[in-house]
């Protein structure tokens, strides 16, 4: 008994339309495979490139922070004196609004640059104290305490 030849075992002339047309599949499909390996190939490599980049990048800070502070720069310092003077920002807001009860955005500025701090992330700072449940909004502008 003799064995059917394969459609890609036959010659293009002798073939139907049909298998003609799943032949042209199959290799549609193979082209796609190899395309898509050839893209996660370069993705990949680009990932490594990305991360030898960033250790790089990270070290050159490192070694540029380092400097600054040996000449007495702010380093990461600096970093750290923002956050202090935010937390006492806050903390003056909520005493504030503890001894007034509720009180706009304009008395809480007034009230800060009276006390000698800067006021100019105001609006930031309420959103995120309103956001950990320190403050509630009164109506627009104005905040209290939250319960």
């Amino acid at each position: 008994m003799a064995k059917a030849k394969s459609a890609k075992e036959k010659s293009p002339n002798t073939l139907s339309s049909a298998e003609l047309y799943e032949l042209a599949r199959e290799r549609e499909q193979e082209e796609q495979m190899e395309q898509q390996q050839a893209l996660a190939g370069e993705v990949e490599a680009l990932k490594a490139q990305r991360r030898a980049l960033g250790a790089a990048y990270r070290k050159d800070l490192r070694a540029i922070d380092a400097r600054l502070t040996a000449l007495g720069g702010p380093g990461k310092r600096k970093a750290a004196q923002t956050r202090k003077k935010r937390v006492n920002t806050t903390e003056l807001i909520l005493q504030f609004l503890s001894a007034q009860g509720q009180a706009s955005t304009a008395e809480i500025r007034t009230h800060l640059q009276e006390s000698g701090l800067e006021a100019s992330n105001l609006s930031q700072l309420m959103g995120n104290l309103k956001r950990r449940s320190k403050v509630v909004s009164a109506g627009r502008a104005v905040y209290a305490l939250a319960p």
